[in-house]
């Protein structure tokens, strides 16, 4: 019986040895990717969203947005389990520098932030769905719907610049500064077209339950994204 003993045993402290010391398996690719492919999605469904709106699609379309916006969810589990995976694989990881270990809680951050954003655009998608085929809202179709499919599309393209640029913080000064432009451009889209709600200028004001509603959620879409500041010197970007 010593035999089989000292051999598993051998073994198994062979088998930490060389995971800890010489090939430590660690899964910060899968969570990055993760994470990315995330962002990737959500700006993807807002850009469809914005060009479909600009081109007076149907309520059919709307659907698929909203179902679309429903798997984001699945996304967000996906994500979370690699991002679970990557700080597992760093635990005991003696050869994982300083910098390794500093990428997990800004995978971590990143997807708390597409995870809140994702109830917005689910939000958005509902309420498109729900009243894009109303003759109640024709202003849908028309002069609000061109400015808001304005505000998904830049929104959009906040989101894969995010994605581009990944949870790392290894983007260029230059990606961060145009990830910081699309979205002070969104939240100047947001200030004039409250106000011009607020006068009756894109629609009549009994419809204000819908506008409302688009333009609430995309003021709490532009809270979340502006959790995304640009790289300081201390560190990359959160």
């Amino acid at each position: 019986m010593v035999s089989p003993v000292v051999s598993t045993l051998t073994g198994a402290v062979a088998g930490v040895a060389v995971n800890a010391l010489i090939l430590p398996a660690t899964h910060l690719t899968q969570s990055d990717a993760a994470v990315r492919r995330l962002a990737r999605c959500t700006g993807m469904l807002l850009q469809d969203m914005g060009r479909g709106l600009a081109q007076g699609r149907s309520s059919n379309h709307a659907s698929t947005w909203l179902e679309r916006a429903r798997h984001l969810e699945r996304e967000v589990s996906e994500a979370r389990e690699e991002v679970q995976k990557a700080a597992e694989s760093l635990r005991w990881n003696v050869r994982a520098g300083a910098r390794r270990h500093h990428m997990i809680p800004l995978h971590e951050g990143a997807l708390e932030v597409l995870h809140t954003a994702s109830y917005q655009v689910r939000g958005i998608a509902r309420t498109l769905a729900d009243n894009l085929d109303q003759d109640a809202h024709p202003d849908l179709r028309r002069g609000f719907a061109v400015r808001y499919a304005q505000a998904l599309d830049l929104a959009g393209q906040v989101f894969m610049t995010y994605a581009g640029i990944g949870a790392a913080g290894s983007a260029r000064t230059d990606d961060r500064r145009q990830l910081r432009t699309l979205i002070e451009r969104v939240s100047s889209w947001h200030a004039r077209t409250t106000d011009l709600i607020g006068h009756g200028a894109l629609g009549k004001l009994d419809a204000w339950h819908v506008y409302g509603s688009l333009v609430a959620d995309m003021e709490r879409l532009l809270t979340d994204l502006d959790h995304t500041k640009p790289a300081r010197a201390a560190g990359p970007a959160t």
